[in-house]
């Protein structure tokens, strides 16, 4: 009798066990969503950072804030830059905002804006070449005409590429306040912060729209991802670090031989290590994910 007692305690101790595990577990998933602000001022009105304050969240990897919100019709898109090498990935390299509707951070629908090469200089080779002299001489703190950008982009500078929506597998280029509604913008602040908004129809992102504004288990995917700038090294085929052994990949389509060698012993002196690690930077795409998140209603709003 004492040894059923015992044999009966252990299986409710087991089982309590097991129920907390399933409710600590339960928990972390639920802390690893991400939830939309609800936007609740009169439709599109959306001017900057201070809307988005409430969910801006940071990934210290891409060196990128960001944050979404929603209301019944469109999702608005936040991103902040500060790091002055990821600003210029996107100005030179161009920007991607994915989504995936399912939440399984696959490439389905994309907005690409800036494109890349929007703010590149027509005389080509020469102005890489130039960037490369000054991050040389300045050990890559190379200023950015924050008011000439704001001033091109201001101007005109609102071709954007789309893709997957209305299940259309090739790339479109359109413009700003085109017919689908998509709109995207980037602005430096009085910082020399650089600013993105996107706003898109939630109509174009999802079959049910009903569903996933009243649904929180009603999961999708979204990030950001920049291009990547060619640098002499790469133009010319070689690998950073010198040694002059053709470089791997593609090279962008510059003719091997279009740059200057910049390798270690052309370089050399003080701080080569820190420019050397910064040119190689520029060659890589600043990107994240966010695997879980949801969109809020007027339940959810902040």
């Amino acid at each position: 009798m004492k040894y059923m007692k015992n044999y009966i305690k252990g299986i409710i101790i087991y089982g309590l066990f097991i129920s907390l595990l399933i409710l600590l577990f339960s928990s972390c998933k639920t802390q690893n969503i991400y939830i939309s602000g609800w936007n609740d001022k009169p439709k599109g009105v959306i001017s900057g950072r201070s809307n988005f304050i409430n969910n801006l969240q940071y990934k210290p990897d891409a060196k990128m804030m960001y944050g979404i919100m929603n209301d019944n019709e469109n999702l608005y898109v936040f991103l902040e830059i500060s790091d002055k090498t990821v600003q210029r990935k996107v100005l030179m390299g161009g920007l991607t905002f994915w989504m995936d509707t399912v939440g399984k951070k696959k490439k389905q629908l994309g907005i690409t804006f800036p494109l890349k090469g929007s703010m590149k200089n027509q005389q080509g080779k020469k102005n890489r070449e130039n960037m490369m002299n000054q991050r040389q001489n300045k050990n890559l703190r190379t200023d950015i005409d924050n008011k000439e950008v704001n001033k091109k982009f201001e101007s005109g500078f609102n071709k954007m590429e789309i893709v997957g929506f209305n299940n259309e597998n090739e790339p479109m280029v359109v413009f700003n306040q085109n017919p689908k509604g998509v709109s995207a913008k980037i602005k430096f602040d009085n910082k020399g912060i650089l600013n993105y908004m996107a706003s898109v129809p939630l109509k174009l992102i999802f079959n049910n729209v009903d569903e996933f504004l009243s649904d929180k288990t009603k999961l999708f995917s979204f990030g950001f991802e920049t291009g990547k700038i060619e640098t002499p090294l790469m133009v010319s085929g070689k690998k950073p670090g010198g040694g002059g052994r053709p470089g791997g990949g593609r090279s962008g389509g510059g003719k091997p031989g279009g740059g200057r060698n910049l390798g270690a012993s052309s370089i050399g002196g003080r701080g080569a290590g820190s420019r050397m690690g910064g040119m190689q930077e520029l060659t890589k795409p600043s990107k994240f994910w966010v695997k879980s998140a949801s969109l809020a209603n007027t339940d959810t709003k902040n």
